[in-house]
């Protein structure tokens, strides 16, 4: 009995794995046709999770019949930045149409010169040269038209996190309601720290990707590059990419002061760009990430593809905060917690912390 006790563990910790595998396969599945409601929702989650501090700090130091104030500042900040980032992107996006012929000429041009190359050398290049060139030049159409639509996933964001915040202290009043006190303060406690943590990951991120952005944004604006600003904005974005995020950057303004200039001009710009994110990747970077989670590389790696598999180009932005999302809270999980320290390199002593707990009482009197 005791053998086939010993035998049957392996086999039943096996069938275990493979059920959570699938499970896994099943979620990811889901969450890919469930991709236009599941993808903003999970965007407006880390805004909210952004912004909830500044709602808070607002309200503790408003009176009581003034609270609403908090919320209502909150959401006008909000709205002045959905706004201010739309309308730019919407403004710039109109000016590279209207330029695109130009540029398209110019590639055009380039292009032709590549296909004479290929003749002189006798290389047999000819007919797919001037089939790829055709199909970049429609990619490029393709992609500044395609970015429009991205404003509308914007409203919808923007939507989600106001009723994010909006439900975020009923939500805290029904589990106060629904579950014994203490339970429930435990509980709220969790999640407080694990929102705390996963906040200060996300604005060393965002404070990074800023400085990245304004970098990249002067330098282009000095060797008089197009849509400056628009590039230093995708540097921005792009830094929530690991890896890839910076080469992705540095390709759209190269190539363009490539069709604007000459191959002297761009060749200086790719310099000027590769130096600052060295600079920041090697240097800013490593002092301010150093404090907070850092993730293994090869988990990052594996996340990219995933959430890029799930989502496309949205989820290999979202695949880094949901990574760290997920390594935070199994870092809590006492179970989960070495599988946790194996793939990252936070204080084994950093568990959670004691969070406000009078402050929940105080509003539970209120």
């Amino acid at each position: 009995m005791a053998l086939t006790h010993t035998a049957a563990n392996p086999y039943q910790k096996t069938i275990v794995i493979l059920l959570a595998v699938l499970v896994v396969f099943m979620l990811g599945w889901a969450l890919k046709i469930t991709k236009v409601v599941t993808m903003p929702l999970v965007f407006s989650f880390f805004i909210a999770t952004l912004v909830y501090p500044i709602k808070q700090t607002l309200e503790n130091r408003l009176p009581a019949r003034m609270r609403w104030l908090g919320l209502t500042t909150t959401i006008l900040v909000l709205l002045l930045i959905f706004a201010l980032f739309g309308g730019l992107l919407w403004v710039n996006i109109g000016l590279i149409t209207e330029k695109s012929q130009q540029y398209i000429l110019s590639f055009q041009g380039y292009w032709d010169h590549l296909i004479a190359w290929a003749v002189q050398y006798n290389i047999p290049l000819q007919d797919n040269l001037a089939q790829q060139g055709n199909r970049l030049v429609e990619i490029f159409t393709m992609g500044i038209t395609s970015v429009g639509s991205s404003l509308l996933i914007m409203v919808l964001v923007f939507f989600y996190v106001v009723l994010t915040l909006l439900e975020t202290d009923q939500w805290r009043k029904n589990l106060i309601q629904a579950y014994p006190q203490q339970q429930a303060e435990k509980f709220l406690k969790s999640v407080f720290a694990l929102a705390k943590k996963f906040r200060q990951f996300l604005w060393v991120r965002t404070i990074i990707g800023a400085i990245t952005g304004v970098a990249v944004g002067l330098w282009l604006w000095i060797m008089g590059v197009d849509f400056a600003f628009l590039w230093g904005l995708l540097a921005f974005l792009l830094n929530y990419i690991p890896n890839i995020g910076s080469i992705l950057a540095v390709i759209p303004p190269s190539l363009l002061a490539l069709l604007q200039y000459n191959t002297s001009h761009a060749l200086i710009t790719i310099g000027g760009l590769t130096v600052i994110q060295q600079v920041v990747g090697n240097y800013v970077d490593p002092r301010m990430q150093g404090k907070v989670l850092s993730v293994s590389p090869l988990l990052l790696l594996l996340s990219l593809i995933l959430w890029g598999w799930v989502w496309g180009i949205s989820g290999m932005f979202l695949a880094v905060p949901l990574t760290v999302a997920i390594v935070i809270a199994c870092l809590n999980v006492p179970a989960l917690k070495p599988l946790a320290m194996l793939v990252s390199t936070f204080p084994p002593e950093a568990g959670i912390p004691s969070h406000p707990a009078r402050k929940t009482k105080a509003r539970r009197k209120s």
